[in-house]
């Protein structure tokens, strides 16, 4: 493979270099034309997204911005000579590689996440190591496009609740505390997704790293910068949750809810990215002086050398050319490899989960009711079958929930962030943890959901079922079925969900589910072995 060590140019003159910049630039809209065409619909994903959702809609302005920022770079950049790098291929092939993956696993994130490493893989292809190394901020800052940060929404909505209830606690204000819930003399306040600060926090990191690429040219001061800038936005969400529960005790609950929306939203906000950006310019590096930047210009960049006459010229210009165009070729056949083999892979036959898990043989004194008393419908989209039963033994109830697809596909999937087992007409989350359970004895870990309603708080234990496999980790469920996809395994699955009321303490639930358990032959009907 060739690298930008190989001296195919000796004349780096500046004719020479304005031929090479134009030859590269062309090669590089034509590569992200190719990227563009095979993968439009993950392209489409990303607008989309930024479209229907405030907290990605700053995703319009990263292109932009990026732009900016290589424009910047421009004075450095006139005093290098493109020269491509065939080792880009591996990350472009790998590239290619993690978003079938995450095609064939349904994710979306994971196949954004690819694209745009691949857009960034072509500037490394077609223009070098040198020039990328140049352009390394810029073609980082191009993943703030990717909506992400979704499941920073509960360790976030928990940390809020901790903060505030020790931030009330300190003040001398008498609080309950219960998961999301916080309770003062004043009134109840709940720690909603909306209350995570998680929008705050993405586009107050992507404000803050694209003010640390202009103001600051040091990594070390970049990262030091953007982390206290992570850190000082979720310190201060937690303020301002803290806030609005003081003024609720002090002056008016109703009052401190409307100033929640109006004066501590989006006015707090900026409040904030101010006193942020004025600690950032006092640690402002000083301006380099004018030799300062030529040095700095020279140490990555090319001296130029006498030409050699015209002829030499232009064979050099020839073979440059011929190196970019099969660089390019080679980079374009490489990203196509992934939509081609989607188009090979053709889905295996839907499978049967045959009798279980729909048919659970339960044992006296658990016996199915004739009618279903659970008053919960949890929501997933695009299922194939859905089973709710509640279970009896004569004084204690369960509730099974049981959704099945036997084939999954864009928009039904198993794993989804559409998919929910909390009601929300009915039920509110009140706080989420995983837990160790002996059933029949296979270990298997659950997750962990404690709901509440006007009625009566409940427990519900889930996990799911693939293919023969039961995990609570969404993650590892994802895995399993692009596992089976690939080798040809049974690609059905199901999410188990049973749920349990309590009156006092939840270790009641507990109780209740673990003996239904016991009294099922669930494990043996499914063949299945839990997993982590």
């Amino acid at each position: 493979m060739q690298t930008d060590s190989t001296p195919y140019s000796p004349v780096p003159t500046g004719r020479f270099r304005s031929s090479e910049w134009a030859k590269v630039l062309g090669h590089l809209l034509i590569g992200w034309a190719a990227l563009l065409g095979l993968y439009f619909q993950t392209a489409f994903s990303l607008v989309e997204t930024w479209s229907r959702s405030d907290t990605y809609g700053h995703g319009f302005l990263i292109l932009p911005l990026s732009g900016y920022l290589v424009w910047r770079e421009r004075h450095r950049l006139a005093t290098l000579v493109p020269r491509p790098n065939s080792w880009a291929l591996l990350l472009l092939g790998g590239s290619a590689g993690v978003w079938l993956l995450g095609h064939l696993t349904s994710v979306v994130v994971v196949q954004q996440f690819a694209w745009v490493t691949m857009v960034a893989g072509m500037v490394w292809a077609l223009a070098g190591t040198k020039i990328t190394k140049v352009l390394l901020f810029p073609l980082a800052f191009l993943f703030f496009a990717v909506p992400v940060g979704a499941d920073l929404v509960p360790p976030l909505q928990d940390f809020t609740a901790f903060f505030t209830v020790n931030a009330l606690q300190v003040s001398g204000i008498p609080v309950f505390w219960e998961g999301r819930y916080i309770t003062t003399p004043s009134g109840r306040w709940h720690v909603a997704e909306a209350c995570a600060g998680v929008r705050y926090l993405i586009s107050g990191a992507t404000m803050g790293v694209f003010f640390a690429g202009v103001v600051y040219r040091s990594w070390t001061r970049r990262v030091v910068f953007v982390l206290f800038a992570v850190l000082a936005l979720i310190l201060a969400n937690g303020m301002r949750a803290y806030g609005i529960t003081l003024l609720g005790y002090l002056v008016d609950h109703e009052l401190a809810a409307s100033a929640d929306h109006i004066l501590y939203g989006w006015v707090f906000f900026s409040v904030v990215m101010f006193l942020l950006f004025w600690v950032g310019l006092a640690m402002r590096e000083p301006e380099p002086s004018l030799l300062e930047e030529k040095v700095r210009a020279s140490s990555v960049g090319e001296a130029d050398l006498p030409s050699q006459g015209e002829w030499f010229r232009r064979s050099t210009q020839r073979r440059s050319f011929a190196r970019m165009a099969k660089t390019a070729g080679c980079g374009v056949g490489v990203v196509a490899l992934a939509p081609l083999c989607v188009m090979a892979l053709s889905p295996s036959p839907p499978t049967s989960l045959g009798p279980s898990p729909f048919s659970l043989v339960v044992s006296s004194p658990w016996h199915t009711l004739s009618d279903y008393a659970g008053n919960w419908t949890p929501h997933f989209e695009g299922a194939d079958t859905v089973l709710t039963r509640t279970y009896t033994d004569g004084h204690r109830q369960v509730h099974l929930f049981l959704a099945v697809y036997f084939q999954q596909q864009q928009g039904r999937e198993l794993v989804s962030q559409t998919n929910s087992l909390i009601d929300g007409d009915r039920w509110e989350l009140v706080s989420e943890s995983r837990r160790e359970t002996l059933v029949e004895n296979f270990p298997l870990t659950v997750k962990e959901s404690h709901l509440r309603s006007e009625v009566a708080p409940r427990l519900v234990w889930s996990w799911y079922w693939l293919g023969g496999h039961m995990t609570s980790n969404a993650y590892m469920a994802k895995l399993l079925h692009a596992t089976a996809y690939i080798f040809g395994g049974a690609t059905e699955g199901a999410v188990i969900a049973i749920a349990a009321d309590y009156s006092y303490s939840s270790a009641e639930a507990v109780n209740v589910i673990e003996d239904f358990l016991q009294h099922t032959s669930f494990l043996q009907a499914t063949n299945s072995s839990p997993k982590a």
